[in-house]
């Protein structure tokens, strides 16, 4: 078997994987929410938690793009599931 052959049993389906994708875009989220929920956040005057909020929004914008990126393309899924290192999508 060559470096590239898969063994099914390994396979992980496409629509888990596209979920994998978003993993990090929901831990992004949820904690956003929970620290908003502290009362830290909630006794923070408007221009730091703007501040706050639109760092963390960048950064969950920036895994959203990244997991889109890989979304419904098999070739890139295919990589994703093979331990031999692909490079990025341009």
């Amino acid at each position: 078997m060559d470096e590239q052959s898969h063994n099914l049993d390994d396979v992980v389906p496409v629509d888990m994987l596209e979920d994998r994708l978003f993993d990090d875009l929901r831990a992004q989220v949820e904690s956003m929410i929970a620290w908003a929920r502290t009362d830290a956040a909630l006794a923070m005057q408007n221009a730091p938690l703007e501040e706050r909020a639109l760092a963390e929004g960048f950064e969950a914008t920036r895994l959203l793009t990244e997991a889109h990126r890989w979304c419904g393309r098999p070739a890139n899924n295919a990589a994703l599931t093979s331990s031999t290192p692909t490079p990025e999508p341009g």
